[in-house]
């Protein structure tokens, strides 16, 4: 008696078996929208997130600055607009960074007026 296995022979390959039906209540488009983009929604809610605990921090106790650039950074990683603000904003941080080293070593650069009585 042949066994129902046996259908193919041992050398030929079985055809895989048939993919279930994803439900959803979703419409498809939707639902098809949502898993593609929802690493966008997570960084977008979570860096949202660090930045306003920044932005408190900024009044608060904490490395305020330090976090609002931290929230930056990771909403850079999937948006380009928050990429090029945190371009500009390193432009700008390098050049307080330089007006700062040139004020520490050379003194401000607007000498106050002299004192009345002093020459």
């Amino acid at each position: 008696m042949d066994e129902p296995s046996t259908k193919f022979a041992k050398s030929e390959k079985q055809p895989p078996a048939p993919v279930p039906a994803i439900r959803t209540w979703l419409p498809m488009g939707a639902a098809l929208w949502f898993w593609k983009n929802a690493r966008k929604v997570v960084v977008l809610v979570v860096s949202v997130t660090i930045l306003l605990l920044g932005v408190a921090m900024l009044a608060l106790p904490g490395p305020g600055w330090v976090t609002i650039f931290g929230g930056l950074a990771l909403l850079a990683t999937e948006f380009t607009w928050a990429r090029w603000i945190l371009k500009h904003a390193r432009e700008r941080f390098e050049l307080l960074k330089e007006a700062a080293i040139n004020t520490w070593n050379n003194g401000p650069a607007v000498q106050p007026p002299p004192r009345k009585g002093e020459d």
